[in-house]
């Protein structure tokens, strides 16, 4: 498995916050140039770090009141 710097930790910290950052906004909220960071965000993918990019849904707004755990 691959070693975590800060780099690579701020970038999965910035990911999870928002997966729709561009590019160039996660290059700047970790002190990279874009193309660097592309292939962090990339490497990571390819190892399995990252599996997917998910939409996460309002349950209130949606009229979801209720949890069930089975």
């Amino acid at each position: 498995m691959k070693k975590l710097d800060r780099i690579d930790i701020g970038l999965l910290k910035q990911l999870q916050e928002d997966a729709r950052v561009t590019n160039a906004e996660l290059a700047k909220a970790v002190h990279l140039s874009p193309t660097p960071c592309f292939n962090r965000v990339k490497a990571m993918e390819e190892l399995g770090l990252i599996r997917q990019q998910v939409t996460l849904l309002d349950p209130e707004l949606l009229g979801l009141h209720v949890n069930v755990f089975i």
